[in-house]
Formats: C-alpha cells, structure tokens, sequence
C-alpha cells in the first residue's frame, strides 16, 4: 500500500470517529439543563459548562430533541443564524 493510500485511509478514519462523537460535525451545541440551542461561535457557549454541552448536527436535530434556539445568536422562530449588525461609531 502506498503512502499516500494509507495516509487516506487514516483520515476517513479519524473523519468517520469524530462524526460519531459529534468532535468535527456539530453544527450547533445545546445546552442540557437549559434546553437552548446555539451556534458554536456564541458568546453563551463560552460560559456553558462542559458538561452540559451537546453538540447536535443540525437545529433540526436539537429541536427534534426538544431544545428551542438561543436569542442572543438565533432567530427563535426559523433557527436560522441571525445577521451580525456592524457597531455603530460614537
């Protein structure tokens, strides 16, 4: 097997476990004891604990889990990531 095969086959396998732990995956983090949903960039991700940190695929799978989004970094009625407005000047 050439280097180059085997150095493929490693990376389908760290790609493939890391997807089932949901490491590489997670497009979004609940939080278990507050029910909320957030981007993974949110500041409340931040000041969640590690323990109550779930990480799901999608806003479809944390609502299918019973989590609502975050309003601080989604829109509570589509899910969808809200637009960042620019800071304003003073």
């Amino acid at each position: 097997m050439s280097r180059l095969c085997k150095w493929m086959c490693a990376l389908i396998v760290v790609t493939f476990v890391a997807a089932q732990f949901g490491c590489a995956s997670s497009q979004v983090i609940g939080n278990k004891s507050s029910k909320v949903y957030h981007t993974r960039d949110c500041k409340c991700v931040g000041k969640m604990k590690e323990e109550n940190k779930v990480p799901f695929a999608s806003t479809d799978a944390a609502r299918k889990e019973g989590y609502r989004p975050c309003k601080v970094c989604l829109d509570e009625k589509t899910g969808a990531k809200k637009a960042t407005e620019p800071k304003k000047a003073k």
